[in-house]
């Protein structure tokens, strides 16, 4: 698959389910809310979105912590 797709992973085997996974985090950390994440992946129940894709990305993960620093320095007075 990876081959006729023209992919950079040819050494490694990748499935659909892993190219489905990076558009449902990708599509999260975009801001796309839960229900349409839902509707897209074809989820039957509310809350499968959210167990299965609610780890931070690095990007989040940054974000957060940048956040942190604001509100500390808010704190110091500055």
């Amino acid at each position: 698959m990876t081959k006729l797709g023209g992919l950079p992973f040819e050494e490694e085997r990748l499935r659909l389910y892993d190219l489905k996974s990076s558009a449902m985090t990708l599509m999260r950390e975009a801001g796309v809310p839960d229900g349409h994440i839902e509707a897209a992946a074809r989820h039957r129940g509310q809350g499968v979105t959210t167990k299965h894709y609610s780890f931070a990305t690095d990007t989040q993960a940054l974000s957060a912590v940048d956040r942190l620093e604001e509100l500390l320095a808010e704190v110091r007075g500055g």
